[in-house]
Formats: structure tokens, C-alpha cells, sequence
């Protein structure tokens, strides 16, 4: 059994308090605490700061930019997912303007790919480009990221 308790701030159940050194606020932590063993832990959802792009595509594209960054920032790649429904050639995932490699999808020899738990991190105002030959034929992409400060 999981019980919730009050902060010494006098707060909402199930929080204490946290610095964040970036922006010089108190921000609210959540913890748990389980009543067989005392033992308390930090509630940590890191998917809650993702954003998530999907789309599909039928026409080639070549080096497109499908995610950008706000000026001064720089993008985080946590997870890709490629799914061909055809042999459409070789899918590039990369960082614009010869930035680092995301991911490949072979679609000659398999039709999905997928890359969990990454941290790709791109240079400040890099963007996320797509290159692939669909050419009529589907490629549908998904593409959880962070989009953080370019310090």
C-alpha cells in the first residue's frame, strides 16, 4: 500500500519541493512513500516531457525538415519509429546541415524500424531532416523528442 503525504510547505498531498537552476524556480516533486517498508521514492515520469511527430509520407523527400527547433534551442531524440509499407529504398534520419545520424530503415530487406530509450542530442537551432524515396508507396514516421535551451 502506497500512502500520500503533505509537504512542509504545507502544500498538496504527495509533494515536495525542488531548484530548478535553469530558470530559478521551486518546482513541485512527487514521492511516495510505502507503508510496508517505509521506504519513499521519487514519482519520476520522463515521457511527460516529450513531444511526439507523426506523419506520413508518399512523395520522395529529401533532406526535408520535419522537426526544427525555436532559436537558440537544440533537439533531444528519444524514440523513432519507421514503417514502410513497401520496398521504398534506403529512409534517413539525420540533423540537418551534416549534423549526426538519427536512424535507417533498409526498407529492401525489412518494412519497420524502431529505436527506443536514445538520446541523440543535436546542435543549438539543428533540425530533424527526413530523406526517403516513397515515390507513390506509404512511409508513416513517429518521433518522440525534447526540445531544450542551446546552452
Amino acid at each position: 500500500m502506497v500512502e500520500k503525504f503533505k509537504s512542509s510547505r504545507g502544500g498538496a498531498e504527495n509533494r515536495i519541493w525542488g531548484y530548478d537552476q535553469i530558470d530559478g524556480e521551486a518546482l513541485p516533486l512527487e514521492v511516495i512513500k510505502n507503508l510496508e517498508n517505509d521506504k519513499v521514492a521519487l514519482v519520476v515520469d520522463t515521457q511527460s516531457i516529450e513531444s511526439t511527430y507523426t506523419e506520413e509520407f508518399k512523395t520522395n523527400e529529401d533532406g526535408t525538415v520535419i522537426i526544427a527547433p525555436s532559436s537558440g534551442n537544440r533537439i533531444i531524440i528519444k524514440d523513432v519509429f519507421l514503417h514502410a509499407n513497401a520496398n521504398i529504398g534506403e529512409v534517413k534520419l539525420d540533423f540537418n546541415n551534416g549534423g549526426k545520424k538519427i536512424a535507417r530503415l533498409y526498407s529492401s530487406q525489412f518494412h519497420r524500424a524502431e529505436f527506443s530509450n536514445l538520446t541523440i542530442v543535436g546542435d543549438v537551432d539543428q533540425g530533424v531532416e527526413l530523406t526517403a524515396d516513397a515515390d507513390g508507396d506509404k512511409l508513416f514516421v513517429v518521433i518522440n523528442y525534447i526540445e531544450v535551451k542551446g546552452e
